[in-house]
């Protein structure tokens, strides 16, 4: 009775009383007696009801002794008796083991079951409930141990209690969830990308739906509803790794089930707080899948249900759904903008942390969660005290886990947090120690925690190749860059190693998160270095970015815009047309993805202009080229209209869009697009209304007014309007006086003023203008401010000089104007001799400073030759790096033509005959001088150390792009760095660039690495026989050079004055010489530029038809041509060097003319028309042409070798597809291999069909003779693309120089028997850029060509002559024709047919073009 009343009201005393009682009453009964068991098993159950009341060890001692007692004095067959014993002494040691956690007491409570279950018959009706303590008590120890074999028996054991419990029963729904539970903990066991994990898993789902179906109508409400928000639970964790939605959407619907259910019974339930917290995570699981708006707000509501639902908000539910509100309030506030979300999400996240003081173990991870909550705030405000106090936040972070370093958040990830934003703030501030700071916080995350997950550590290094790329914009150092890169590959490399546990969708989303962040630092690297490697590896990485992304997802628009942005990259750097094509392609696909389709469209919209930087505006310029400009100003005008109001981006936003117009508008203007004013018209527009919203304080304001000055500038040129020239003054004005005084940008603001209102003074007048005074203030500023070792400095310079020589020609005191003059020139200079800066501004410095200092201050002066030398020698030396150490020839040359010339006169007007030479060798023939089959200046040095050729290359690009980093029309307001900081960074590469010429000049066979050759290198490596004639044309003088045979020092140099030549007369012989060609129906490429065009005459060679005109028949306008040649030019050159006239000339002479003189025919100068007066060249001496001094000397020192390349290679092609038929090559053909045959001289002839690219090329490297007979042409944009017409397309340049660069020696001769092959580019005429040069820098020896069309009736005579004469010496294979001995054949040929064509018309059109070029 007393234990009937324990059962009812649970009171101890009652218990102790039925112990008691029972003690007495067993002790009173014999064991043979038939109660003595039960009685014993009576006592036992009073005994366990009081331990697991009191749960006292000493009660629990008490019953354990008790019951062991109990069952050695019964006996085991005793079913009644002896299992209820062992099944309480079970649970005795259960309720021991949960008071101790003595593992022991767990074991014998294992042992006693499993003992109880073995002795218990099958068909026992308590089997099946033992089996299910069994099995639980086995899945405690699992829990403990992690002991595989515990989960499993306890799976098969309740199995077997479930097989064993007849259908219906009521305890089948209890087994069932206990099944449940056990294959739940051994799916976690096996980890989450087990298959045997997922097959468990599914089946704890399983066995939980058929509990709580059995379970209805016989489990109470609150159970019931407890099984049901647990199968939620079970649901939610399937989808978060197999992203069904089916499995959300049924979490979703149970968990629904079991809060309405509970709810009935007690709308106020304790157990509603978790299921509340539940239904909001599975709604929030299902935002993050798919994104709906309703879903977030569901989940914010419900989760604010659970903690109302809370008895106090310090509860643990109370405390996580806090912290879960401020996390889910500050991701709408992110994905929405609303200012409203962030500081709800801070609210909640601060009385969240009201539960986890200082000194617990998560109060350091949440406070690192507040400061991204204050940092998300500011990115959406822009507000400085957010970004402070997510700064102040972090650090209490970390000092929070230094003085409680046991807590949950990993200090890695606190350190990363902190230095994120510190980073931030650099971004907002410009403090270059909070980047500092923020890289040694990050460096140290990722250097520590070598156990973190893959992924976690991934998120690490991406950060800090962030940071380091932030870094790198700001102080150039290009150690930060590099590891910026590494960075960003290591995460990659972590991210590939922890993609295990993540659904695939997840996998693909970080890798393209990885990916794009590790393409920013290898564009910056590359905008810096110019290594195509970098650009390369951008774009192939973006492509992949693109294939990942699917067609529906709206970052595909941002990911084509960066494709396309770093395709433009490499076309700037390339030219290669193709880039263009790809990239407005790239653009144009961008576009189309903006007007619909997605849901988030208008985000998206706004976002995609943010990620355009200034320098990926370029292709707004391809799009405009591709006709896809509509569809971006479309864009541009939609993006303005979908941007809020209220954003703090805003402003920034439309100075993007602004400057995009602009650039748009530049483009027009450029290519002359009368609609472009409607453009510019907008981006002021849109730039004022950015510069109104910018707080005076934001740092990018500037920028926009910097914007809205071009702007205003642009729409001046187009309208002439003086307010819009005022306007763009007075904007830059403005800017100017916002940009701190250490900013970088000040200068090229200045800069900007000062030209601007150079402008104005003009449009005025100098005389009447204020304006050029200011103009110079503007730019002595600029000046003043700026370092002296910072490569900006010459440009500053530049501009100083100029404005001040502006000024001097408004003044007539002479005084004045000499003072002006001469501190213009001292600007010039000083930027010339600057110790930084681009080559080519200091060469720009340069030239005004040689041009200046030859022009007297006082009018009707000599010229001051000697004042120049210093400034023209300075010219010479930058050249060559002003060119570009690795620049393509198509890049090179047409700004610096001419400026050899102009030194080399003053160093004849001086008598400085070796400085002359050596000027002109150093400053003409860029291209071949810096290219030899395609060659830079570093390739010798490549195959001796390629690394350091590597190395030079890369400090010289270095120092061009960190020069000519200026103030761009249209600048994104990155941030700026100091002056001082730029001149550091330029003192350290000027630094290195001389360290690493001082290495490379160490090495002997380099000691004149970079340097110009010198007069006395020159003359001793020239042939023994015959005489170097350099002839330098100048607007001031023109001066003859003639370098004697044998010469070896200066006294061998004869120097020729040549008074009564100018370059004006040169220049209209050139013009008289077009225009009889041209009037004779024979065109010299170079000079046609007529558009009305008709086919060729059938017997001329020539690539392009020749113009509709009547042939004239007169060679007057040729005698005349010829005879002031010969008269002002040869003569006095062949009376210097004492030749006589002879019917059988020996002498040899090699002309080198500058300037237009290089377009005339000194080979043929000379009296014609049988006067008694009559003479020419052809009765003095043999003729050669070569490009410059240089290119003999490499002749000389290449040998053939007969061996690797005997005998002649003919390619003859009569009808190259699209040409006229020109008949005599095939004569010419058969005339060479004939003769080739009579001296038993190998000949292989490709004609017609055979003629082609693939046989030319490999067979031309297999003799040592090339004949060509075919079609030629000049391409006066790009000389390297100049060609020979084979049958299946065009033998370029390039292309014979790549190859045959490879051939060292067996290159002996190329005959050129096609049109204009020595002539080049007018506007080019220093270089040389034609087939005779090129065929000489692919490695042959002596080249035959001709200087305009030939006629296809005499071409095969001249070419049998030739090679008749050439072939003389031998009838046998050894004796090889010798190239050396082409000029004296072409010499005889050509006079021959010169004597039969006497007193015909056109005569001289027939063979004054022949030519020879080389040894």
């Amino acid at each position: 009775m007393f234990f009937q009343r324990f059962r009812r009201q649970g009171g101890l005393d009652d218990v102790q009383d039925a112990i008691s009682a029972q003690r007495k009453a067993v002790e009173l009964t014999q064991p043979s007696d038939i109660n003595f068991g039960t009685r014993y098993t009576n006592l036992g159950a009073y005994l366990l009801a009081r331990m697991q009341l009191t749960k006292s060890p000493n009660d629990i001692q008490d019953g354990i002794s008790t019951l062991v007692h109990a069952l050695s004095t019964i006996d085991t067959d005793d079913e009644t008796d002896y299992f209820p014993l062992l099944h309480n002494l079970a649970a005795s040691y259960m309720t021991s083991f949960q008071v101790s956690g003595d593992p022991e007491d767990l074991d014998a409570c294992i042992s006693n079951r499993q003992l109880c279950i073995q002795l218990t018959p099958p068909r026992h009706e308590r089997l099946p409930f033992w089996m299910d303590v069994l099995g639980t008590a086995l899945a405690r120890r699992f829990g403990m141990t992690k002991n595989q074999s515990d989960i499993d028996e306890a799976i098969t054991t309740f199995e077997a209690a479930l097989s064993s419990t007849p259908f219906g029963h009521h305890f089948t729904s209890h087994l069932l969830y206990n099944l449940s539970l056990a294959f739940a903990d051994r799916a976690f066991h096996y980890g989450r990308t087990s298959p045997l994990a997922a097959s468990d898993h599914d089946k704890a789902i399983s066995y939980r739906q058929r509990a709580v179906q059995v379970g209805r109508g016989r489990l109470d409400t609150e159970e019931l509803a407890s099984w049901i928000d647990s199968i939620a639970v079970l649901l939610g964790k399937r989808f978060e790794s197999r992203k069904e939605e089916s499995d959300i959407e049924a979490a979703i619907a149970a968990s629904q089930e079991a809060v309405e259910s509970l709810s009935s019974l007690n709308p106020s339930h304790p157990k509603l707080v978790s299921m509340h917290s539940n239904l909001a995570s599975s709604f929030y699981a299902r935002f993050r899948s798919a994104g709906h708006l309703t879903d977030l707000e569901d989940a914010i509501n419900t989760q604010k249900k659970s903690v109302e639902l809370c008895s106090s908000p310090l509860d643990t539910q109370a405390i996580l759904g806090l912290l879960r509100l401020g996390i889910w309030f500050g991701e709408r506030g992110e994905k929405f903008g609303e200012i409203g979300d962030f500081d709800k999400a801070i609210y909640y996240h601060k009385r969240g942390m009201a539960g986890t003081p200082l000194g617990h173990d998560d109060h350091a991870g949440h406070l690192s969660q507040l400061g991204n909550l204050f940092l998300m705030r500011f990115n959406r405000t822009g507000a400085e005290k957010d970004i402070d106090s997510a700064v102040q936040a972090h650090r209490e972070a970390v000092l929070a886990h230094d003085s409680a370093p046991s807590g949950n958040e990993p200090v890695s990830s606190l350190y990363t947090n902190l230095g994120n934003s510190l980073t931030r703030r650099f971004e907002y501030s410009g403090i270059l120690t909070d980047i500092d700071e923020a890289i040694m916080y990050q460096k140290t995350s990722t250097g520590m925690d070598s156990d973190e997950v893959p992924e976690r550590k991934a998120s690490m290094f991406t950060n800090l190749g962030l940071s380091l790329t932030k870094r790198f914009e700001r102080t150039g150092d290009i150690g930060d860059v590099d590891e910026a890169i590494r960075s960003c590959w290591k995460a990659l490399e972590l991210d590939s190693d922890g993609t295990s546990g993540r659904h695939e969708s997840e996998t693909v989303k970080i890798r393209v998160y990885r990916l794009n962040n590790l393409c920013v630092p290898l564009l910056r690297r590359f905008e810096r270095l110019g290594h195509m490697q970098d650009i390369e590896e951008a774009i192939l990485i973006q492509r992949e970015v693109v294939g990942l992304t699917h067609d529906d997802d709206p970052s595909l628009s941002t990911h084509f815009n960066n494709l396309a942005r770093f395709l433009a990259a490499r076309y700037g750097r390339t030219n290669e047309i193709g880039n263009l094509y790809t990239a407005g392609n790239r653009m144009s696909c961008t576009g189309r993805r903006w007007p619909g389709g997605h849901s988030e469209v208008g985000s998206r919209g706004k976002k995609i202009w943010t990620h355009l930087p200034c320098s990926t505006l370029s292709l707004i310029e391809l799009l405009y080229l591709y006709e896809s400009v509509d569809s971006v100003r479309r864009l541009i005008r939609n993006a303005a209209n979908l941007i809020p109001e209220d954003h703090r981006d805003l402003p920034k936003w439309l100075n993007n869009l602004g400057g995009t117009l602009l650039t748009l508008s530049d483009t027009r203007s450029r290519i002359v697009d009368s609609a472009y004013q409607k453009d510019t018209d907008k981006a002021i527009e849109i730039l004022q209304r950015a510069a109104a919203l910018f707080p005076k304080s934001d740092p990018t304001l500037p920028s926009c007014l910097n914007n809205l000055s071009h702007a205003f500038y642009l729409r001046y040129q187009s309208s002439g309007d003086p307010i819009d020239l005022e306007n763009s003054t007075e904007a830059v004005q403005r800017a100017i006086f916002l940009t701190p005084s250490g900013d970088v940008q000040l200068p090229d603001r200045l800069l900007m003023l000062g030209s601007a209102l150079e402008f104005r003074a003009k449009v005025e007048g100098i005389v009447a203008s204020t304006h050029i005074d200011d103009a110079i203030s503007a730019h002595r500023r600029a000046v003043s401010i700026t370092p002296e070792a910072h490569a900006r400095l010459p440009v500053y310079l530049k501009a100083l000089g100029a404005s001040l020589e502006l000024k001097s020609s408004a003044i007539s005191d002479e005084g004045e104007r000499a003072s002006l003059i001469e501190e213009s020139l001292a600007c010039f200079k000083r930027g010339a001799l600057a110790y930084t800066g681009a080559p080519s501004a200091k060469l720009s410095n340069a030239i005004l400073w040689a041009v200046g200092s030859l022009i007297p201050v006082t009018a009707g002066l000599p010229l001051n030759f000697e004042k120049s030398l210093e400034a023209y020698e300075t010219v010479i030396k930058l050249l060559p790096l002003a060119a570009g150490i690795d620049q393509t020839p198509e890049r090179l040359i047409s700004p610096y033509s001419g400026l050899a010339s102009g030194a080399a006169a003053a160093a004849f007007a001086c008598d400085r005959l070796d400085k002359a030479l050596e000027w002109l060798e150093q400053g003409r023939c860029l291209v071949w001088n810096q290219l030899n089959g395609l060659r830079t200046p570093v390739d010798d040095l490549r195959t001796y150390d390629s690394d350091l050729a590597d190395r030079v290359t890369m400090i010289s690009t270095s120092l061009e792009r960190l020069s000519s980093r200026s103030l761009s029309s249209v600048y994104d307001g990155r941030a700026s760095t100091t002056a001082q900081d730029d001149a550091y960074q330029h003192v350290k590469l000027a630094d290195e660039w001389t360290k690493i010429i001082d290495t490379v000049r160490a090495i002997p066979q380099f000691n004149d690495f970079l340097r110009p050759p010198s007069t006395s290198t020159l003359l001793q490596s020239l042939p023994q026989i015959g005489t170097v004639v350099v002839i330098n044309i100048h607007g001031t003088r023109c001066d003859a050079l003639a370098l004697l045979p044998g010469a070896s020092d200066l006294d061998d140099l004869l120097h020729i004055p040549l008074p009564e030549f100018t370059y004006t007369k040169s220049e209209q012989l050139v013009k008289r010489l077009k225009d009889d060609l041209f009037s004779s129906g024979v065109r010299e490429r170079g000079l046609n530029s007529e558009p009305h065009i008709l086919p060729s005459l059938d017997d001329e060679r020539a690539a392009r038809p020749r113009p509709a005109r009547e042939p004239r028949k007169s060679d007057d306008v040729m005698h005349e041509i010829l005879a002031e040649l010969w008269k002002f030019v040869v003569k006095p050159i062949l009376d210097a060097l004492a030749f006589s006239p002879s019917d059988d000339p020996s002498e040899r002479i090699w002309w080198c003319p500058t300037g237009p003189l290089t377009f005339l025919p000194l080979h043929a100068a000379g009296i014609y028309g049988g006067s008694e007066h009559q003479s020419s060249m052809l009765n003095f001496a043999i003729s050669s042409y070569i490009p410059n001094v240089s290119t003999l000397v490499e002749a000389v020192k290449l040998r053939p070798s007969p061996k690797s390349a005997p005998g002649i290679l003919v390619v003859s092609e009569p009808g190259a597809p699209g040409h006229v038929k020109i008949p005599g090559t095939t004569k010419e053909a058969q005339l060479i291999k004939s003769i080739s045959a009579s001296r038993s001289l190998n000949c292989t002839v490709l004609e017609g069909a055979k003629a082609t690219l693939d046989k030319g090329i490999n067979l031309m490297e297999k003799h040592s003779i090339i004949h060509l007979a075919c079609h030629a042409s000049q391409n006066l944009a790009e000389p390297l693309k100049s060609a020979f017409f084979l049958h299946d397309g065009r033998l370029e340049l390039s292309t014979l120089i790549k190859r045959n660069s490879k051939v060292a020696g067996g290159l002996d001769l190329a005959f050129l028997s096609a049109c204009q092959t020595s002539s080049g580019d007018r506007a080019l005429a220093e270089e040389a850029v034609h087939l005779a040069a090129g065929m000489m820098a692919a490695g042959y020896r002596g080249v035959v060509a001709t200087m305009w069309s030939i006629q296809d009736r005499h071409a095969p005579d001249v070419a049998r002559d030739f090679y008749e004469r050439l072939l003389s010496g031998g009838a046998s294979p050894e004796s090889l024709p010798d190239g050396t001995q082409a000029a004296k054949a072409l010499f005889y040929s050509v006079r021959d047919l010169a004597r039969r064509l006497e007193g015909t018309p056109s005569s001289f059109a027939a063979w004054v073009p022949y030519v020879h070029f080389g040894l």
